[in-house]
């Protein structure tokens, strides 16, 4: 769609100004990312941030490994692996 879109304003004449501005800003870049992936999706890999944020810790900052830390992550990707299998079925 978006290729159709860019002969069509390629065929008519339009100025690309206006268009180009949309790409200035990496806010403008991001609202565009999370509208052609989708909310869900990107929502999806917000959950990933504590995953990691678990790893940096361990190996920036030198965090110990304890098994309530373990158990979280495993909940953290199992629940995203369901959400996945579950959402593909449907």
């Amino acid at each position: 769609m978006a290729i159709a879109f860019t002969f069509i304003l390629i065929l008519t004449q339009q100025d690309f100004s206006s268009a180009l501005t949309a790409l200035y800003s990496p806010i403008n870049i991001f609202c565009i990312i999370v509208l052609s992936v989708g909310v869900e999706s990107c929502n999806m890999a917000l959950n990933l941030m504590p995953v990691s944020a678990f790893f940096l810790a361990i190996y920036m900052l030198g965090e110990p490994i304890t098994i309530y830390k373990l158990i979280s992550v495993v909940v953290v990707l199992f629940s995203l692996t369901i959400f996945v299998k579950y959402k593909k079925t449907s």
